[in-house]
Formats: structure tokens, sequence, C-alpha cells
């Protein structure tokens, strides 16, 4: 009993996600709790003073953020750190720190032996913004958390905690944070076994959105993270295919649409949910502004490549112009697969390729018959749902 009190002070909520056998990393039938990590001593390694142990009248008896004072008989002494505030022995009060891997691995080692599978590890996207010394403890947090899973066979997840975070760079934040972090722990290999996964894809959540208490950011914000996200993982697969540097362009795209909509199949009621339900068209397009941003990118790169092998200024085609137009093409095959009903959406990829193939006839200046083709194409399709 002593050992729960003890932890409590460290979670959130726990939670049976399915009433299923649990099995390897899968989110099916595991107990998950949310591991927060932000506590500070004075003397420990992070230099953040007591924080989250102390209010806004600082540390001391009268003056304290916290509503159990944590048991401390499993913890090495080496790892707490002595507090203003006493026993009713008289002996000096402890505490402990999260930047300290002992004192996390000992929460993990808990996990084990009370049947918890694993945490969501709450990251603060607004401490990502701050000082030096902030962003250091968080990364020494989740270092500790990262490598606590792995000694006590447990899972992670990563939860984005938007409080106190700004509008106008919060999707940006967490998408480079996301990166960094990626390209450090390979937070999205579902191999991984201490890696939480859901149907094989790495299960991220955000949490802090829809309050109504005037937050510095909105849920349209995050909708244009989802979406950019849906880009980024597509990319970041096609990206590390063998060969993918050296095809030609129109090769390029056609592995992109096929992989992007790959992508988007596996979360194709929540693209359906947001788009379809969107009161109009433009409210539908703000929702993929971040996502237009990065195709046309993309796109720009592809026309770039093109033009290379032109030999004639008049034969090379402006990026702006073209990119706009690939953006166009890409918002169409989102519409034709968000309405088709084919088995394996056959007829989205007969679309994507149709249609990448009048972009480069135009590019290379030989568009009359795959814009036959494609024509004959839409119309059966028309004339079928007429």
């Amino acid at each position: 009993m002593k050992k729960v009190l003890k932890f409590f002070i460290c979670m959130i909520f726990l939670c049976s996600c399915t009433s299923t056998t649990p099995v390897g990393n899968s989110i099916d039938g595991k107990i998950l709790a949310g591991y927060q990590g932000w506590f500070n001593a004075e003397g420990d390694a992070s230099g953040l003073g007591w924080k989250h142990y102390s209010n806004n009248k600082g540390f001391k008896p009268g003056n304290i953020n916290i509503d159990f004072w944590p048991e401390l008989t499993e913890y090495s002494k080496n790892y707490t750190y002595k507090t203003p505030f006493k026993h009713s022995d008289s002996k000096t009060a402890s505490l402990f720190s999260s930047v300290d891997y002992k004192t996390i691995s000992l929460h993990f080692k808990w996990m084990k032996e009370y049947g918890i599978d694993g945490v969501f590890v709450q990251r603060f996207s607004v401490a990502l913004t701050k000082e030096k010394k902030r962003k250091k403890n968080l990364f020494k947090v989740f270092d500790n958390c990262f490598k606590s899973a792995k000694e006590h066979d447990r899972v992670i997840s990563l939860m984005y905690d938007l409080t106190g975070s700004k509008s106008k760079n919060v999707v940006e934040v967490i998408k480079n944070d996301w990166k960094k972090l990626v390209k450090k722990y390979e937070l999205n290999d579902p191999k991984n076994p201490n890696i939480l996964t859901f149907k094989d894809k790495p299960v991220v959540s955000i949490w802090g959105v829809g309050f109504r208490d005037n937050r510095e950011y909105s849920l349209e914000d995050i909708k244009e993270s989802i979406f950019c996200k849906f880009f980024d993982n597509a990319y970041t697969l096609i990206s590390k295919e063998k060969g993918f540097d050296s095809l030609v362009p129109k090769e390029k795209l056609l592995s992109f649409y096929f992989t992007f909509f790959e992508v988007l199949l596996l979360n194709r009621s929540y693209v359906l949910f947001i788009l379809s339900n969107s009161r109009d068209k433009m409210q539908k397009l703000s929702s993929l502004r971040r996502l237009r941003n990065s195709f046309k990118q993309f796109a720009s790169g592809l026309i770039e490549q093109g033009n290379t092998s032109k030999q004639s200024i008049f034969t090379k085609h402006p990026e702006l112009i073209f990119s706009e137009g690939a953006w166009l093409q890409l918002l169409f095959l989102l519409k034709f697969w968000m309405d088709d009903s084919s088995p394996s959406f056959e007829k989205t990829d007969m679309a994507i390729e149709k249609s990448v193939r009048i972009v480069f006839d135009v590019f290379d200046n030989t568009p009359i018959d795959s814009i036959v083709d494609f024509g004959k194409f839409l119309w059966k399709e028309n004339t079928k749902t007429a």
C-alpha cells in the first residue's frame, strides 16, 4: 500500500484500454498510466530548484504545491534531497527529483511489480520554448523514461501537453521536437518492443485541446498539425526506400501519392470526419493549410529537378505555378479517394496513375494523349455514379 501512495504523486490516470489479453507492444489490453516527470529539487542536476513542489510563494512550511508527501524508503539516499520541512519526529524530510535516472527506474520497477504495462510520458510543448535549463531537463526526463522502459520491459508513448502554448508556433514546436526524438530514439519504429503501438503504428497523443479557458491555440492548429504529420510520415517512408534519390520526378510523385494514401487509409475515419463534416469548403482548406505548404515545397523540388534536364529556358516551368497545380491535383485525388468505394481503392490508384501521367506529359510538352485518356476515365466514373 505504501508503494501505491509513493507512486500516486507521479500518476495522472490509469486506464484499461480493452478487456483483451495484452499482446506485445500493442495498446490492446494494456493498463497504462500518465507520467509527468516534472519534479525537481534544490541541489539536483537540473538547477531548477523545487519545481512543482513549490507554489508561487516559495517552498517552506505553509507553502507547498503537493497533496501527498512521498514515502522514500526504497529510494537511494544519494538521490534524495533535504527540504526545509520536518517530520513529526523532527527529522528533516527529503524529496526526489525526476532528473535522476535511478528515481525514474524505480518508478518503472514498481509498474512492473504492480502490473502497469507502461506510461504516456507527458511532454510539455511550452517548456520546449523556454530557457536552455528547462529544455535540457525535459530531454533528460524523457531519456530516463526511455531507458527505464527498456530496463523493466515496459512500453512508453509520447503525450504532448499543449498548456501554455501559443497559436503562432505550437505546430512547428511539436513537429520539430518529434523529428528530433524520432532521430535519436526511433520512436516511429513499431518493431521497438518498448514503443506503444496501435495496429502496428506508434501511438502519439495530444492533451490540452478543447478547453474554453482562453488558451492561445485552437483546435484548428491541431487539425493542421495532424494533416501535416500524414505528409511527414509518407515522405519519411519513401525517402528511406533504396534508390529513391535516383528516381525521376514522375516516379517520385507516384511513390509519394501511393504511400500518402496508404497513410490516410490507416486514418480514414478521422479524415472523413474532419473533411466531410466541415461546414464549408474554406473550413476544409484551413485544416489542410500546413499540408499544402509542405506538399508544395516537395513539388517544387520535383519541378526543379525536372527543369535541370531541359536545355531551353522556354521549356522550363515556373516552380510557383506548377507546384500550385500539383496541390490542386492532390486536392482532386483526396476528394476522389474519399468518394471511392472500389475494392482496395483500385480506382484511386488508377486516378493517381492517369493524373500524374498528365502532369508530366504537360511538363514534357506532350499532353494530348494522356488528357484524352484521363478524360475518358473520369467520364466513365461520372456516368456510373449518375
